[in-house]
């Protein structure tokens, strides 16, 4: 209580006055704790949530850290993803280079392949035309032998025969010979 409540009795109107000033300062003051509670609260609400938001951003510079290493990690994977694909494809690339090179040796071997097939065949033909040919001169050679042998037999016969005659009249005339040298002998003796 203020102290000019003892003298209300002496001074009714200062009194009352007081009293009316008293009660807006009771107002005021009530007013006041009741703003600074609210404040005090705000103030809470405030630290709270500033609380929250300095553990919101550690989480947020904590997630972005995390973030920043798996993009980083995922760049590096990345590039060595890449080196490797790019070291696939150089490798493909000779492969299928060697693979173009051997199909190409391989055509090339095909077609000489084809052709010294079709010369083997024209070779092939050419043999056998020219082994009919010889064939056919076989034949006529083995007709020519059997007739020559036929020749040889005759002529042999005929050689037989003429041996045989030559040797008679060589007899005959070494017979007549002797018969003449006998004539002429008893003719020198007479």
């Amino acid at each position: 209580m203020l102290k000019g409540q003892h003298s209300l009795p002496l001074f009714p109107g200062k009194a009352q006055a007081n009293e009316q000033r008293y009660t807006k300062l009771k107002e005021k003051y009530t007013e006041l704790v009741q703003n600074h509670a609210e404040l005090l609260r705000k103030n809470a609400e405030v630290t709270r949530q500033m609380t929250g938001a300095r553990q919101a951003q550690e989480d947020v510079e904590q997630v972005k850290k995390e973030l920043e290493e798996s993009v980083r990690r995922v760049r590096e994977e990345s590039q060595h993803k890449a080196q490797e694909q790019t070291q696939i494809l150089e490798s493909l690339g000779k492969e299928l280079k060697c693979r173009n090179e051997e199909l190409q040796s391989l055509r090339a071997s095909q077609e000489l392949s084809q052709q010294t097939s079709t010369e083997l065949a024209e070779k092939l033909a050419a043999l056998g035309q020219e082994r009919a040919t010889l064939s056919e001169t076989a034949g006529h050679r083995e007709q020519e032998m059997v007739s020559l042998r036929n020749q040889v037999q005759q002529l042999n016969q005929e050689l037989v025969t003429t041996r045989a005659s030559t040797a008679h009249s060589v007899e005959t005339l070494h017979s007549q010979l002797s018969e003449q040298e006998k004539r002429r002998q008893e003719l020198e003796q007479q």
